[in-house]
């Protein structure tokens, strides 16, 4: 499943985990969407990128539909 954070409108959605439902966009259509392998979750670096970047505009924002490692 995807994890969400609705106050925020933010989801990540983790794209490489067999049992994670993609994010449901029916249900929170104004989501921001940060797709994130397990392995990303491990790592601090990646982690600290979402909070400040969130809803940012431009290069290397985390908005919807980018990887964190874009």
């Amino acid at each position: 499943m995807a994890l969400y954070l609705p106050q925020h409108h933010l989801a990540i959605d983790i794209i490489d985990d067999p049992c994670s439902a993609p994010v449901d966009h029916e249900a929170f259509p104004d989501v921001d969407v940060v797709r994130l392998t397990c392995a990303d979750l491990n790592r601090p670096d990646i982690i600290a990128q979402i909070a400040p970047m969130r809803g940012r505009d431009g290069a290397g924002s985390l908005r919807r539909g980018r990887s964190a490692k874009a």
